[in-house]
């Protein structure tokens, strides 16, 4: 996934800040890849009940290091075709939107999005059960372009990819 878009959805930054996955487990080499999410998703991030003024801190920090983007003419337009033709809930329409509008690959686990078909839609399932010891916490987007930051068994973490895993509630 070298030189390409990827979009963020809500559940794929909460399972990255739980320590659930890492980017380099997808074939993502941060510094080829540009790095977005939706105000929708900082939104639902940021509107949590209850929230933790350390879990506040993890969340905006890596925001920061993500492109924020706002709903235009071209993603509102798109999120209503969406809506329209699907039944997919509105805040998904925008995030999926987002993607699309970007030419961008969706990371998410929400099986409403994985299994939209719909074109210019590309998603990547982020489910992965973690077998080894736990990655760095909190993982920042800055930090990993820093260290470039790699993962394997021999090293910290090794993250694997069934077919069907108990750990995913979609599978």
């Amino acid at each position: 996934m070298n030189g390409t878009n990827i979009v963020f959805d809500t559940c794929a930054v909460v399972k990255l800040l739980d320590r659930q996955y890492d980017l380099s487990s997808l074939g993502i080499n941060i510094n080829k890849v540009r790095l977005f999410s939706s105000v929708i998703v900082r939104m639902e991030l940021l509107s949590k009940r209850n929230i933790q003024d350390d879990e506040e801190r993890d969340i905006q920090e890596f925001l920061d290091g993500l492109i924020i983007v706002p709903i235009d003419e071209a993603i509102e337009k798109k999120a209503i075709e969406i809506r329209r033709t699907t039944t997919v809930k509105l805040p998904d329409c925008i995030v999926a939107a987002t993607s699309i509008v970007l030419d961008a690959i969706l990371l998410t686990d929400d099986h409403h999005l994985l299994n939209l078909s719909f074109p210019g839609l590309r998603t990547q399932f982020i489910c992965f059960i973690l077998l080894f010891s736990p990655l760095p916490y909190p993982p920042r987007i800055t930090s990993i372009r820093i260290r470039n930051t790699e993962y394997s068994s021999a090293g910290h973490a090794a993250l694997v990819r069934p077919d069907r895993c108990s750990a995913c509630r979609y599978c």
